[in-house]
């Protein structure tokens, strides 16, 4: 795509972020000050029994609006929550937390407790999240999906041995530590902040969001081809203007940055 054509593309983008921000704040203005005030959430459209039945012999799936999710390690699989529209179920080496539709009132406190044994690698990991926030210990898989609406998700680590798939919504992204397969990230308005060796072929995609990218394993382990439209891009001391190729590493990442930002580091 052009230089011009991105800039387009990207203004209009945030263009239409801005409106609808706009819309959301006024609406918050009008009824924030209602006590009790009830909400509603449509609900999963996930079938769990399809999960259950699907070809994976172990999956985590999480998908929830807006109750505090913490994962951590200890002796088996189980999930615990207070959250009384939030379905959990085990089945072997699988756990399924389902949130169904639903209008409640003052839900901010409730949370999804899941513990993992120590160690364990998934097969898929999906987590997909609306305004709550996420605190994970430890996710390993070999397929990992995260889709972030409005929250915060810290992982202090991450390893994902074939493919990661990360869609930021206007959430906070952490991860603390890791080795990551494939990257494929796209941050809207969010911000997100990763480190960790990245291997394979990932590509980085952010619109208005910033995103901060610290690799391990040196900068001579990557190749980099970057392109910007009004944002700003560096790659270690490097300001990347129009489109550029940095590096001859096995290890290949391809940014795409709109009007936000991306800053690569390495240790």
């Amino acid at each position: 795509m052009k230089t011009t054509h991105k800039i387009i593309k990207y203004l209009a983008f945030a263009l239409a972020i801005a409106i609808i921000a706009g819309i959301v704040t006024s609406l918050m203005a009008v009824f924030g000050g209602l006590s009790g005030l009830n909400y509603s959430f449509s609900g999963s459209k996930t079938d769990a029994e399809k999960i259950f039945n699907g070809n994976e012999d172990s999956i985590l799936y999480i998908e929830i609006a807006a109750s505090k999710l913490n994962i951590h390690e200890g002796d088996a699989l189980l999930g615990v929550t207070d959250d009384e529209y939030i379905t959990v179920e085990v089945r072997g080496s699988k756990l399924v937390a389902i949130e169904k539709s639903h209008s409640a009132v003052n839900k901010d406190d409730t949370y999804l407790d899941i513990t993992i044994p120590a160690d364990y690698v998934f097969e898929k990991i999906v987590i997909i999240t609306g305004a709550g926030t996420v605190q994970a210990d430890a996710l390993r898989a070999d397929k990992f999906d995260l889709t972030l609406g409005a929250g915060e998700v810290t992982i202090n680590y991450l390893a994902v041995n074939k493919e990661a798939d990360i869609e930021g919504g206007v959430g906070e992204l952490t991860v603390k530590d890791g080795e990551i397969n494939n990257l494929d990230a796209e941050m809207g308005v969010g911000k997100a902040s990763i480190r960790a060796s990245i291997n394979g072929e990932s590509d980085l995609e952010t619109g208005v969001g910033d995103f901060e990218l610290t690799l391990l394993g040196g900068k001579e382990s990557y190749k980099f081809d970057a392109s910007t439209g009004i944002g700003d891009c560096r790659i270690g001391d490097e300001k990347i203007v129009g489109e550029k190729t940095i590096g001859s590493g096995k290890n290949k990442i391809d940014i795409d940055c709109g009007i936000g930002s991306v800053n690569v580091y390495f240790e």
